[in-house]
């Protein structure tokens, strides 16, 4: 029963995934509010006060992030029909990247092919710099609108003996790793790390 479960929950993660890929991502909880439409040649547009991003589909699985300077202080989804101006920044499709939101100035990107491991990328955009990169089991959301929480790989080994769940995965054909929480603050760049828990992997 517990078998049938798991995998059960397998096919729903995985198509979740698939229908993410399709809609080309959606911004994290937590992550500033904004207005949101397709545009008139069906790319997606969200509008925040400050900044417009549209997204274009690459030659692979991901998008280009095309990012607009709202200078005409219009946060509604109607900017994104207006003529936006030459773009003030593309943000190139390295492997399949996906959109996951702005908070304050900062740009957070989600890039990969599979549910177990993806690309965290956070890109400052006054200086139009990467200020931050991690491989990421998981990630979470936003909260106190600065600090973002994911899951990073540990290169800590803990006994199996504190992952009950082990017999469980392995007779369902997963493997068995090791996942640490972690916690950034967008605004001094600064991360925390918490406790090690184990975790399934396909």
């Amino acid at each position: 029963m517990k078998k049938t479960l798991l995998l059960l929950l397998l096919l729903i993660i995985a198509q979740a995934f698939s229908i993410y890929a399709q809609d080309g991502g959606q911004p994290i909880e937590g992550t500033d509010a904004f207005k949101y439409q397709k545009d008139a040649d069906g790319r997606d547009c969200y509008v925040y006060d400050r900044y417009v991003f549209k997204t274009v589909s690459s030659q692979g699985n991901g998008v280009y992030i095309n990012v607009y300077q709202n200078s005409s202080g219009n946060s509604t989804a109607k900017v994104c029909e207006t003529g936006l101006a030459k773009p003030y920044l593309v943000v190139k499709d390295s492997d399949s990247q996906f959109f996951n939101g702005l908070v304050g100035d900062k740009l957070i990107i989600d890039d990969g092919t599979g549910p177990d491991t993806r690309k965290l990328t956070i890109v400052d955009l006054p200086t139009k710099r990467t200020v931050f990169t991690a491989t990421v089991h998981e990630t979470g959301k936003i909260t106190g609108k600065r600090f973002l929480t994911f899951s990073e790989f540990s290169k800590t080994k803990r006994p199996l003996s504190e992952c009950p769940q082990a017999k469980e995965w392995r007779n369902s054909g997963f493997s068995i790793g090791w996942v640490r929480k972690a916690k950034l603050d967008l605004r001094t760049m600064k991360k925390s790390a918490g406790k090690i828990s184990c975790a399934a992997f396909q």
